[in-house]
């Protein structure tokens, strides 16, 4: 077992060593799915941790040998966000598990309550004012142009992972999760427009999000717009052959 904790977390270690062990039966589940994540009370301190799917032989080879695996990633890539000033939950910790070949990794990170932008727009929509729902957008496109701008690519940029908090009086807090597939870069326009395409298959929600972000990066707005959901279109015709390939074979 291979653990990295941050020198500011130090007692946390026994918590942490001991994750493999205590994940499945400890902890409050807050999504279940591909990777899991739970959500601990330890220490006078609220963590969530993420753990990934066990990797396949291909990847247990390629973590172990070649590049850093995505619990490392997800640790290393947070410390870095917060350096270049886009929020993100601290990072604590990762634990990486197996014997020879990495099999499998945690991620512990500090609690962050706050709503994501598909709660405000989508879950919760009913409840929101037409000028808050304006504000959220707003604040979405300008914190997703502030990412681009700095040379930061998410690589999974939907609304599920961008987390909004505005207090009266101040400016919106905006954050990013599930970082652990983001690209540090000097990215070209398609580069961006690609990470755009993510933010959500619902054009009423990406258009006016994408056109927030143009303004705030002074690019036009319907070109951008129209080269983004060209993106989509690919992208979800692409999904879409991979589903009905998939379904003979789950026969």
């Amino acid at each position: 077992m291979k653990i990295e904790l941050s020198p500011r977390y130090a007692g946390l270690r026994r918590f942490v060593e001991r994750l493999p062990e205590t994940f499945d039966t400890d902890g409050v589940p807050i999504y279940s799915g591909r990777n899991m994540v739970r959500r601990f009370e330890t220490d006078g301190l609220c963590l969530v941790v993420k753990r990934f799917k066990r990797y396949n032989l291909v990847q247990r080879i390629a973590y172990t040998l070649f590049k850093p695996s995505k619990a490392v990633r997800a640790y290393r890539y947070a410390a870095r966000l917060q350096r270049m000033g886009i929020g993100t939950p601290r990072e604590v910790a990762y634990v990486e598990t197996g014997g020879m070949l990495v099999a499998q990794g945690f991620f512990v990170s500090l609690c962050c309550d706050d709503p994501s932008v598909k709660t405000l727009l989508v879950t919760d929509a009913d409840r929101s004012t037409p000028e808050t729902r304006q504000a959220v957008i707003d604040a979405t496109g300008a914190f997703i142009a502030a990412m681009h701008s700095r040379g930061i690519l998410h690589g999974d940029l939907n609304i599920s992972n961008i987390l909004y908090r505005h207090r009266a009086g101040s400016e919106p807090l905006m954050s990013v999760i599930d970082t652990d597939r983001a690209r540090f870069c000097r990215p070209t326009t398609g580069e961006c427009v690609d990470d755009l395409k993510r933010i959500s298959h619902r054009r009423d929600i990406l258009i006016p999000i994408v056109r927030a972000y143009a303004l705030s990066r002074g690019w036009d707005t319907d070109e951008t717009i129209n080269k983004t959901i060209l993106q989509l279109e690919r992208f979800e015709r692409k999904n879409l052959l991979k589903k009905k390939f998939k379904r003979p074979m789950e026969v």
